[in-house]
């Protein structure tokens, strides 16, 4: 049961004011002394301005309109809330609002609120119910009474299907023919004189027929694609409007979280979130007013489980314009190959190598591995192939010069994101593509191998060679060397003579 607080400003605005302030912002005291079994404080300002009320209770804690919710219901310059089982102690209003004037704040208790007691439903036919319903705690003599039918029994947000003046207890048949088929729920809603009201479903839910509900649209098949659901049915031969609405249900729900209306007779669906859901078709009749239908319960899982694999290549950049995949897949299986969204090639019934035909740019690739079901498993993979070598410019051609120094600077451009290597060894280069290099040099020729390789595998080369000479310098060590050579040579000879003869010399004085 629901309760309307939009309850008797005027009733409460006789009893006797407990503050009165003038200010922009207002604070006021109410002090509750003994325990209440539901308080309401009633806030008026002077002034038709518009104005919020926050309520902070003994404890210090505040409770905002957000807060507070139904229990807080405002009317032009006034404010009502009802706190139920109100702390004793000293509360605090306060009122805020621009030139509101004079302030005033009345408490009050309610002990009793009338209430529907009861609600009965009886159906008598498709589209003919008779309604029961008594109430308490009301000294009207009659109340308006509005009947609605809600898909489900919460929330009190139905479709109102009649509206009439009853007796605070009594009965009445009802007649409702312009209505979707479906089962449901009704719910009363009895308002008295003074504005108060009250809301109460019926226990159980029941079937409308309206007239000229379009029939059932029959062979409904749903498959599960990733997240997604393929549904196809047959279209009814007397369906003369041809138009279809779409259901999707949380499991066990009667209120569909999503629909779509189409004129064909097969739909995809969005990506859809859970384990299980429930689909259904319907077709739409004069009106508007939807035909019968029949809940499927829908494994969304079907898709993770088909057992299959294709492998693509890692790389997202190629350099092929021909690239064979392997498909691996259980027998009764079937797959699909698709390239930018276009089919190439349907009823592939066994495992093995799919080769695409790939064109420079852009490929989207898909195999779509279907089982004996229906339900499907997408591999997917988007693929740029490049064909053309990088760009490696050199800023100075060194193809057989000579040179006497000890190192050159290679320097150029190469296309961004490759890499470059000189003789196998890879060298750094600035992010703009611009390199420079010391290269050091050895007497004689020195290759010159720069090899630029990009994200494709595409390679583009530079050969070079520089013949490294001897220059003066080198050749005036080379002569200080072969004299220093020589001269030790010499010495080495004239100490050797000097010692034969000093031996010959000794020799004759013996004789």
């Amino acid at each position: 049961m629901k309760k309307h607080l939009s309850i008797i400003f005027v009733i409460l605005l006789i009893l006797i004011n407990i503050s009165t302030v003038h200010a922009t912002e207002k604070k006021l005291e109410v002090p509750i002394k003994e325990n209440m079994e539901s308080a309401v404080f009633l806030i008026n300002w002077e002034k038709n301005v518009d104005a919020d009320v926050v309520l902070i209770k003994p404890d210090g804690s505040t409770m905002t309109k957000a807060e507070l919710n139904n229990a807080y219901v405002k009317e032009k310059n006034n404010v009502l809330i009802v706190i139920n089982n109100p702390e004793i102690g000293d509360w605090q209003v306060i009122v805020k609002g621009e030139d509101t004037g004079k302030v005033t704040v009345s408490l009050n208790e309610i002990e009793e609120i009338f209430e529907i007691s009861q609600f009965v439903v009886e159906k008598i036919d498709d589209t003919k119910f008779n309604l029961k319903w008594s109430t308490k705690n009301i000294e009207d003599r009659s109340i308006s009474i509005h009947v609605y039918v809600d898909e489900d029994n919460e929330g009190y947000n139905g479709i109102e299907v009649s509206k009439f003046t009853g007796d605070i207890s009594g009965s009445r048949e009802i007649t409702i023919d312009k209505l979707d088929w479906g089962n449901y729920y009704f719910y009363i809603k009895v308002v008295d004189s003074l504005g108060i009201d009250d809301y109460l479903y019926s226990d159980e839910a029941f079937e409308i027929i309206s007239p000229n509900v379009p029939v059932k649209i029959s062979a409904v098949k749903a498959s599960v694609v990733e997240d997604n659901i393929k549904i196809q049915w047959e279209k009814p031969d007397n369906n003369l409007r041809n138009k279809y609405r779409i259901m999707i249900f949380k499991e066990g729900s009667n209120k569909p979280f999503y629909t779509e209306e189409t004129e064909q007779n097969e739909f995809i669906t969005p990506s859809i979130e859970g384990d299980k859901v429930q689909i259904a078709v319907a077709a739409l009749g004069r009106n508007n007013v939807l035909g019968k239908y029949e809940k499927i319960l829908v494994d969304m899982n079907k898709s993770k489980n088909i057992k299959a694999s294709v492998n693509f290549p890692e790389n997202h950049i190629i350099n092929t314009m021909i690239l064979p995949v392997p498909l691996e897949m259980e027998k009764g299986y079937k797959a699909s190959i698709y390239i930018n969204g276009e089919m190439i090639k349907e009823n592939v019934l066994e495992s093995g190598t799919i080769t695409f035909q790939l064109n420079d740019g852009p490929n989207d690739l898909a195999i779509i591995v279907e089982d004996n079901q229906g339900n499907g498993k997408i591999f997917a993979k988007e693929l740029y192939v490049d064909t053309y070598p990088p760009q490696l410019y050199v800023s100075k051609d060194y193809q057989g010069i000579s040179t006497a120094e000890g190192s050159i600077v290679l320097s150029g451009e190469v296309e961004p994101n490759s890499k470059l290597f000189l003789n196998d060894k890879e060298i750094e280069y600035q992010d703009n593509g611009v390199f420079v290099y010391n290269m050091s040099l050895s007497i004689g020729k020195n290759e010159i191998v720069l090899k630029a390789v990009d994200i494709a595998g595409n390679t583009s080369y530079y050969y070079g060679n520089v013949n490294k000479t001897m220059g003066a310098e080198i050749v005036y060590y080379i002569i200080l060397i072969f004299s220093i050579i020589v001269t030790i040579i010499l010495m080495i000879f004239i100490f050797i003579k000097k010692k034969k003869q000093e031996r010959s010399g000794g020799n004759k004085d013996e004789e």
